[in-house]
């Protein structure tokens, strides 16, 4: 029983292409300022994203361990709110549905 739960979580894919327009179509808010990247859930916990060669911390357990760089550099600022990030929820949602 051992073996075949390990050789479903092997086959689980952890990361995924996404993109302001597939966020839109899924009515999803991208809180980003670059148009797309891969998505992925690591070690189980962790959402990153990946956009021209850096690998991003989304959630509060990626940055807390260390996984990639501050995401804040490309979070889109909330043109309501100045001062405030356009909601990262659904960006986190999403990769932790890959875990």
């Amino acid at each position: 029983m051992v073996l075949m739960l390990t050789g479903c979580a092997e086959a689980r894919d952890t990361s995924v292409e996404v993109s302001r327009s597939s966020f839109s179509g899924e009515g999803k808010v991208w809180p980003l300022t670059v148009e797309s990247g891969k998505l992925a859930c690591d070690d189980g916990v962790s959402v990153t994203f990946e956009s021209s060669g850096s690998i991003y911390a989304v959630n509060g357990t990626a940055r807390d361990t260390g996984i990639g760089r501050e995401i804040r550099p490309i979070w889109r600022d909330d043109p309501q709110y100045p001062g405030l990030k356009i909601s990262i929820k659904d960006l986190i949602n999403t990769g932790l549905e890959l875990c």
